[in-house]
């Protein structure tokens, strides 16, 4: 059963399903999402918690929704607690799982980072050692005991608050873990992104109206920013500051463009309101003075406004340029100068570049080696070029070597056919001459059987063949 003190909100779903844990496991409940909100009184350096509010959502789906009293008409529905910090998140993690419990924990944390932001007291006590712990713990599916060393008493202790974390079962725990022990002694230092900006393009977001534009009946207004600017987002959003550049004075923004290195990068700088000496030729945030008139029919309009850019900042002379940081733009790009005049309020060098996604992990990358990683691309590019160029080349010239082959293919195959006719054309010549050979020796042959007969055999007076002694008897 909740608290008197709690007051529970439910849209679409029955209060009987959280009586117990068998009720709500029968229910078949998915967590979609977890929307917590915590509020403080400061008094001083003291803090006094005020209350918390902590809303589940859940997907009801396609499934029986007999024991459901469903009224959103949605097929979603929600459950809302509210009242004191300690008893909020008690009754928001009854009957869930550790996995869901892990995530509702690290939304608790944020929570109250965002909060120390919005009423100017980031905190590095945001959350207490045992939260930290039961969340690393619930989010890393290990068991206790690859953690705790079989000493579960303790490990139990420190989660439910009962006895304080010391230094040195928190870096037993963190090497079970995975983790750095600081983690778990200490909450991961947020601070808000202030500004967004492309490096590749012109963006623009929508912003509430002014009360000029308001009374005009305008309530949105839709402002361009070009490539380069910082823009201040919509929405809110907290990242992780590395520890070892945190201070009170810490800024972020980040950077966008999918076609750019900068691409989800986050940069730390530090707020300054005066041009820093060790700026030129380095990676900036820089404010502009952006000055002008121009006349509108009959009435001259002005304005004088200050803008922020993300560039290299750069003097020639007695002028101020700041120039697009990334390396895949060239300098005959119109988007290379970000600003040509520039007229700086201040400039603050980046000390830090991380991409948003290894914050966690720690893996920063400074501008120097994305400098370098930026000559790397634009030298693999041109070399790309030179091997598409030598690709072709080598492919012209095996289509031409192919066709030259082929050419004393076709020279040889008839040199063969030639050599073909040659052949058989001897061949006939030596048939023919070997048939008259032949024939010459049968003539001969048959001209020497004549000659012989006529040496035997003779005609007698009437005509008749006889030999030659009895026709010259007869004769005689």
């Amino acid at each position: 059963m909740s608290s008197k003190n709690l007051r529970i909100n439910l849209g679409g779903i029955s209060p009987d399903i959280f009586k117990n844990q068998k009720s709500y496991d029968e229910a078949n409940l998915i967590i979609t999402a977890f929307d917590v909100y915590r509020s403080s009184h400061y008094y001083g350096r003291k803090v006094d918690p005020h209350k918390a509010t902590v809303t589940i959502e859940y997907d009801i789906g396609t499934k029986d929704l007999s024991h459901l009293d469903v009224t959103l008409g949605k097929g979603d529905a929600w459950r809302t607690i509210i009242g004191e910090p300690k008893e909020v998140f008690a009754e928001a993690s009854k009957y869930i799982t550790g996995g869901e419990k892990a995530v509702l924990i690290k939304e608790w944390i944020n929570a109250k980072a965002k909060n120390a932001y919005l009423t100017d007291h980031p905190d590095y006590e945001i959350a207490e050692p045992k939260e930290l712990l039961e969340e690393r713990l619930l989010s890393s599916n290990k068991s206790p005991k690859d953690v705790s060393k079989e000493d579960f008493s303790t490990l139990y202790k420190n989660i439910s608050g009962t006895r304080e974390l010391t230094r040195d079962k928190a870096i037993q725990y963190a090497k079970g873990l995975g983790v750095d022990p600081v983690d778990l002694l200490f909450n991961k230092l947020e601070i808000p992104v202030w500004g967004w900006c492309n490096l590749t393009k012109s963006i623009k977001y929508e912003y509430k109206a002014d009360k000029v534009l308001q009374k005009a009946g305008v309530k949105k207004e839709t402002r361009i920013f070009s490539s380069g600017q910082i823009a201040v987002p919509p929405n809110l959003q907290m990242v992780i500051c590395p520890r070892d550049i945190f201070r009170p004075d810490v800024k972020a923004i980040l950077i966008t463009g999918e076609e750019s290195i900068y691409n989800e990068m986050i940069a730390f700088y530090y707020n300054s309101t005066k041009i820093s000496d060790t700026a030129i030729n380095k990676l900036c945030v820089v404010g502009h003075r952006d000055t002008g008139s121009i006349q509108l029919g009959d009435h001259p309009f002005s304005w004088d406004d200050e803008k922020f850019y993300f560039g290299i900042y750069r003097i020639y002379g007695t002028k101020k340029i700041l120039v697009n940081p990334d390396p895949n733009i060239p300098e005959k790009d119109p988007r290379h100068i970000l600003v040509e005049d520039l007229k700086p309020t201040f400039v603050a060098p980046v000390e830090h570049i991380s991409n948003i996604h290894n914050l966690e992990r720690k893996e920063n990358v400074n501008f120097d080696q994305l400098q370098k990683l930026g000559k790397w691309i634009r030298q693999e590019e041109l070399n790309g070029i030179k091997i598409q160029a030598a690709r072709l080349e080598g492919e012209k010239r095996k289509k031409d070597t192919e066709k030259l082959y082929q050419q004393m293919k076709d020279i040889y195959l008839h040199q063969q056919k030639l050599k073909d006719q040659i052949l058989h054309q001897q061949k006939l010549k030596d048939q023919i001459q070997n048939m008259t050979t032949r024939y010459q020796a049968e003539m001969e042959k048959n001209i020497k059987k004549k000659r012989d007969f006529s040496d035997f055999f003779m005609r007698d007076t009437k005509g008749q063949i006889g030999s030659v002694i009895e026709v010259k008897k007869k004769r005689a």
